[in-house]
């Protein structure tokens, strides 16, 4: 509506408390056995930095946590900010998921400054991101 003024990006709640939901040791060693499976037999070392699971276009899952295997020593990826985050409610993410759920291939958007490592060395504060939906039947 042209009378209600806009909500600053900086108030909108982009993380949601996922608690309970995906940090099921069994969940987290399952993911975890397959997206380090995906990342490894890739043959894109240094490229596939990050693999998330993302239910709902709420961030669950993701491997590394901490990538230290893809850049030079010293610099890393800390991916845990990412937890959480809410896809569909982040003002700058919300349009590579919206266009991610209908589809049936890969959408990539980038380059993006990530989110989850502000503090991060300059090499990894942004980069394409690609995001392949999953659907199951009768969800």
């Amino acid at each position: 509506l042209p009378f209600v003024p806009p909500i600053p990006p900086e108030t909108v709640p982009t993380h949601r408390n996922v608690s309970g939901v995906c940090d099921q040791p069994d969940l987290v060693q399952r993911f975890t056995e397959i997206a380090s499976t995906i990342k490894r037999n890739s043959g894109m070392e240094g490229v596939l930095v990050n693999l998330q699971l993302v239910p709902n276009a709420v961030v669950c899952l993701l491997h590394p946590v901490n990538n230290t295997d893809d850049f030079p020593p010293g610099v890393y990826l800390d991916n845990s900010g990412a937890i959480g985050h809410d896809l569909l409610m982040d003002p700058a993410r919300s349009f590579i998921a919206e266009a991610t759920v209908p589809r049936d291939d890969v959408v990539i958007a980038g380059p993006l400054t990530l989110r989850q490592c502000p503090e991060c060395d300059a090499t990894v504060r942004s980069a394409f991101i690609a995001r392949l939906p999953i659907s199951m039947e009768g969800k």
